[in-house]
């Protein structure tokens, strides 16, 4: 038995350790650390990480952690870390990183791309260009048959063409197609003029002789209407608003090159070359028939393509520009004038562009322009995937996703080498990739699963 003496040094001593270990234990806790470098007490960051597939390993400065994404990992030491995510099959990611003490570095959006299987076979060859619907994958694509041309339309990349129609074919009318915004509808128009000729529907099978003098445009907002612009109508009208479910047509009262709806409002662009004024001139229309100019542009060919409300998206087609605008800005409406040959939107409306040579990115909201890489060779598709924060591209020679990511190098994976991708869109929200391209044979449709 201990002496009283011993046992009193004993409680002290307990109580010494107990008073200087508790608050070490409690601020380790809090995520302090000592910093052997600058001899400082500091405490500790947070990294929050979530993947597409989800299930994958992270590795911070080489040293694998026992959380799989989405993770929340915490008491990382302030300063600079190698942070990798890997999961089998799949492409690897890494970034190096900056933890802060006292704050979450989020990693929001990585993708990891299966690396097997490589590409299949094609699913199909055409010996004609067919013209690719952006939104659905729908292709469609003429065939001469004796006397007549035949259209065809492939639905789905896994299945087979069928035929929705014909027509006769006129000496020296070379046809050329194009879809309604929403893909039901094909416009059958006259290469060399730009004549419109008729209109099918896909779902139908129907058809809509047009007047041959005419020149057809559908309507980027509303998926059932279109305009019908007439310079040699004998009864002097030359702008109709088309109905394309029922075929019916009603006079606009005023002039347009080429003309959108929203609402009861229409826009409108019109050349004034001739009024010696050197202009396009883009107006908005309410119902009463007033005109309220939004905006003088440069006079140009130009055609409005699908932009989000409130928003109107220009292409000049005469110089490969394109020109975005704000309806709600009716000071300086003007958001972007700039050279592009391929463009995108996100689904947060973003606008990603390429002139050929380069890709950037718009944010209309923020107005924020950067300029995301540049090439020594051209691309000829672009596309916004829809699984994360990346874009999809295709070269000459090889198909590759590039992340937006501006922290460090962004990470960039080789989808698949040795194809010429001229057309990219996804199906089962990004699952799959299908690329249209040239061969030696042809046009051929190429599939790629991108995640299981």
């Amino acid at each position: 038995m201990l002496s009283k003496f011993w046992r009193t040094v004993l409680f002290f001593t307990f109580a010494g350790v107990f008073l200087i270990t508790a608050p070490l234990v409690v601020l380790h806790t809090a995520g302090y650390r000592y910093n052997i470098q600058n001899g400082k007490v500091l405490q500790t960051g947070i990294l929050n990480i979530r993947s597409v597939p989800k299930g994958a390993s992270v590795f911070i400065d080489g040293d694998l952690q026992n959380e799989r994404t989405p993770s929340v990992i915490d008491n990382i030491g302030p300063g600079t870390h190698v942070v990798e995510v890997k999961k089998d099959g799949y492409s690897s990611w890494r970034k190096t990183l900056d933890v802060q003490s006292r704050q979450t570095t989020f990693i929001p959006s990585i993708v990891l791309f299966l690396t097997e299987p490589g590409f299949p076979r094609a699913q199909d060859i055409f010996s004609t260009q067919p013209i690719l619907h952006p939104a659905t994958g729908h292709l469609a694509y003429l065939k001469e048959n004796n006397d007549q041309m035949e259209i065809w339309v492939h639905l789905s990349s896994v299945g087979d063409s069928q035929k929705i129609g014909s027509f006769p074919i006129k000496k020296n009318v070379s046809p050329t197609l194009s879809w309604s915004p929403n893909g039901q509808y094909l416009l059958v128009t006259e290469e060399k003029t730009g004549r419109a000729l008729r209109i099918f529907d896909i779902q139908t099978g129907g058809q809509r002789l047009l007047p041959e003098s005419s020149i057809f445009s559908f309507d980027v907002r509303d998926s059932q209407r279109g305009y019908l612009f007439d310079p040699l109508s004998a009864t002097g009208v030359s702008l109709m608003e088309f109905n394309l479910a029922d075929g019916s047509q009603k006079t606009l009262p005023f002039h347009s090159d080429t003309t959108l709806s929203v609402g009861t409002d229409y826009y409108t662009v019109e050349n004034n070359a001739e009024n010696k004024s050197e202009v396009t001139i883009i107006s908005r229309i309410n119902p009463q028939g007033i005109a309220t100019i939004l905006a003088y542009l440069p006079v140009a060919s130009y055609q409005f393509v699908t932009a989000p409300a409130p928003y109107l998206l220009l292409q000049d087609k005469t110089h490969n520009r394109l020109v975005l605008l704000d309806t709600k800005d009716t000071t300086q409406p003007i958001l972007l004038q700039t050279n592009a040959k391929l463009w995108d939107w996100s689904s947060s409306a973003s606008l990603l562009f390429s002139d050929g040579f380069d890709i950037e990115r718009y944010n209309p909201i923020t107005h924020e322009h950067e300029t995301i890489t540049r090439f020594s060779q051209p691309i000829w598709a672009l596309r916004w995937y829809p699984l994360g924060d990346e874009l999809v591209y295709g070269t000459q020679d090889e198909l590759s996703a590039l992340e937006l990511d501006r922290r460090g190098e962004r990470n960039k994976t080789v989808l698949e080498k040795g194809l010429v991708a001229e057309n990219i869109w996804f199906e089962n929200e990004g699952n799959w990739v299908v690329t249209l391209g040239t061969k030696e044979n042809g046009w051929q449709l190429m599939r790629r699963q991108l995640q299981k």
